[in-house]
């Protein structure tokens, strides 16, 4: 979900931000939250790569239980982005990150450059499946 208002609180001299983080799921999300309420300047890259994608409903997720988890992300921006208007997101993955001389570089998928003072890493693990016939079909179904 981008926003379609104008990016907010980098500084002006310098274009850096508070803080980037890599990831849009709970921990990015949370992450998001707790920055935007201390007023903090914020970018957070969204891949679209979730490990609940198979997923149509979430669980053990107070006040969501049982709700399709594309559903529940797409609130969480839109409550956030409503309620802090230093926080911004933007619908692309990071494909590089660097440190140089205390800011950390990030280049998107669109190789446009985004600085910050802090990075926090919110990108998530990967399941490994078994090579079990009918498993990766099941994953996030039945099982």
């Amino acid at each position: 979900m981008a926003s379609s208002r104008p990016l907010q609180g980098p500084d002006p001299l310098r274009n850096v931000f508070d803080v980037l983080i890599l990831g849009a799921g709970p921990a990015g999300l949370s992450a998001a939250l707790s920055l935007g309420r201390v007023m903090r300047s914020v970018v957070v890259f969204d891949s679209h790569q979730y490990r609940n994608e198979a997923s149509d409903h979430v669980h053990t997720l107070p006040l969501h239980d049982d709700e399709n988890p594309a559903v529940v992300r797409a609130n969480m921006k839109q409550e956030i982005v409503k309620k802090y208007r230093t926080i911004n997101f933007t619908e692309t993955a990071a494909m590089t990150v660097k440190e140089e001389a205390g800011v950390f570089e990030v280049m998107d998928e669109s190789e446009k450059l985004w600085k910050g003072r802090k990075l926090i890493l919110a990108t998530g693990c990967r399941d490994i499946l078994p090579d079990i016939p009918g498993f990766k079909q099941g994953w996030g179904k039945t099982m």
